[in-house]
């Protein structure tokens, strides 16, 4: 299975409570006024990632097990986004805060 990502950020304090690593989604129907994520709208933009190589990659930067998931708007990819999370939970990455605007 895969996603499609604007990118990743490693340790950030702006997204979510604590240290944490930021897992931004690409597509966002919604185009809110003062949105601070605009490269992120476009469907087709970003790149694809292979939902397990991310969960590999998470799970090897991410020592404090706090993810953030942002965007664009994560639940356009809503099957791809909850498989992400179960894998994570089944590897105590547990501490997931979702920005979403659904």
């Amino acid at each position: 299975m895969e996603i499609r990502l604007a990118g990743i950020k490693e340790f950030s304090v702006a997204d979510g409570p604590g240290i944490r690593t930021v897992i931004f989604t690409q597509g966002c129907k919604n185009r809110c006024k003062g949105c601070h994520n605009i490269s992120t709208w476009d469907l087709n933009g970003g790149y694809i990632q292979e939902i397990n190589s991310l969960i590999s990659y998470i799970d090897s930067i991410c020592p404090n097990k706090k993810v953030t998931i942002s965007g664009g708007e994560p639940l356009i990819q809503y099957n791809e986004l909850k498989y992400l999370l179960k894998v994570l939970y089944k590897k105590n990455i547990i501490y997931a805060y979702i920005q979403a605007t659904i």
